[in-house]
């Protein structure tokens, strides 16, 4: 597991928060903004190296939009921050992947694209991710 930088006791509270605003939208209560940033982490590191099925794929990515979605709540020290972690993994991802249309990802698994790019957003599920649509 990749290590993530301390955090001080307001970066915290304020990650705290940010979770609690994704699991008002429906994520599970063990979501953290730490989980989803190690998770983040720990699949860009093998992405080349490991086959995933379509739902697991789309599972990184959805905890990947919402990390973007708690960047936009962020406030600025801690967004830097937050951006310094995820940019290089962001990187890593790119350049282990190649954009195919969606072709190689049968359509029960399609994710459907939102203005501005991403996936779409996460629904309210119980499971630790949103129910995929």
């Amino acid at each position: 597991m990749i290590p993530l930088p301390p955090f001080t006791e307001s970066e915290r509270v304020t990650l705290e928060q940010l979770a609690s605003s994704l699991r008002a939208r429906g994520w599970a209560s063990h979501v953290t903004v730490e989980l989803l940033l190690r998770e983040w982490l720990n699949f860009t590191s093998k992405v080349e190296d490991n086959r995933f099925l379509p739902y697991e794929f789309a599972d990184y990515l959805r905890s990947r939009d919402a990390l973007e979605e708690m960047l936009g709540e962020c406030p600025t020290p801690l967004v830097d921050k937050l951006k310094g972690i995820i940019s290089p993994a962001d990187e890593r991802y790119r350049a282990q992947t190649r954009e195919d249309g969606g072709t190689a990802s049968p359509d029960s698994t399609e994710i459907p694209a939102v203005p501005g790019g991403g996936c779409a957003a996460p629904t309210p599920d119980s499971s630790a991710l949103p129910r995929r649509r």
